[in-house]
């Protein structure tokens, strides 16, 4: 027996974000007993943040998992446009403090989804869009952007604090992405201890890949945005110059020590 013919209304306009974990293949092959943990600790992360959407939003977001990735979706609405980035930030940020890093794309396009299947030119576009990301950061769609720069912040929650526009952060390469360290500013917030839980992080999955060059390169975009988040977030105001500047420190990833450098042959100067 058919099922019965699905409408405009089902495949409708809708905001879908397309997420993947960085370094996934790796924790796939590590021995069985490495790979157990890995299992139980990405599943329990995943859990917890799913359970902070439907708790905070109900049936707002659709979220569907497979393999290493993570596709959520909700209607296109001036709220829902600040409730995704914003809870896309709060996502990034919970598994970047357990050492777990995302990347993905944030697009808009029409939408299909039930228990059976997926049909969507929105995670179509944000797929495409995530393989373009590179580095451990969610990037938002061009076309997506200008809607979100153009209405002139129409919505946020006053008990937020915060506008979407906030979340928004340019990379060098010119890529808007999806500030999540901005989320340390939220009332409440541990920002220096999360912020040296952040550096932990960073400096122990470098050490797990140095001889990977290209997720070098990865976390090397990553430490300098983690310097740039830790120069904006900590307020030298509040401690003694000698302290401040101790502190500042602490927080900060020494990319020269971390990452390699450039180095001159030793027989250089033999050479004519």
């Amino acid at each position: 027996m058919m099922n019965p013919a699905h409408n405009e209304e089902e495949f409708s306009d809708k905001l879908v974000a397309f997420l993947d974990i960085l370094g996934f293949r790796h924790l796939v092959m590590q021995d069985k007993s490495k790979a157990l943990k890995s299992i139980n600790s990405i599943d329990g992360h995943l859990q917890h943040a799913l359970d902070v959407l439907y708790k905070d939003h109900g049936k707002i977001f659709s979220v569907k998992l497979f393999s290493d990735c993570m596709c959520i979706s909700c209607n296109y609405t001036f709220e829902n446009v600040f409730y995704i980035i914003y809870e896309l930030a709060f996502i990034q940020l919970y598994f970047s403090l357990e050492a777990i890093f995302l990347r993905g794309a944030l697009s808009r396009g029409s939408h299909f989804e039930n228990d059976r299947m997926i049909f969507s030119e929105g995670l179509v576009k944000a797929y495409e869009l995530e393989r373009t990301a590179i580095y451990p950061r969610i990037v938002i769609d061009k076309d997506l952007m200008d809607h979100i720069m153009h209405d002139n912040n129409s919505y946020y929650p006053i008990y937020a604090g915060f506008k979407k526009q906030e979340f928004l952060i340019q990379s060098p390469d010119g890529q808007f992405f999806i500030d999540y360290l901005h989320s340390l500013y939220e009332e409440g917030q541990l920002q220096l201890e999360s912020l040296q839980k952040h550096k932990e992080s960073i400096v122990m999955n470098v050490k797990q890949n140095s001889d990977n060059i290209k997720v070098m390169e990865k976390y090397h975009w990553l430490a300098e945005y983690h310097n740039y988040k830790s120069s904006e977030i900590f307020c030298a105001d509040d401690f003694e110059e000698a302290y401040s500047k101790e502190i500042l420190e602490d927080i900060s990833i020494a990319l020269g020590q971390l990452f390699p450098q450039f180095t001159k042959s030793q027989n250089t100067t033999n050479m004519k």
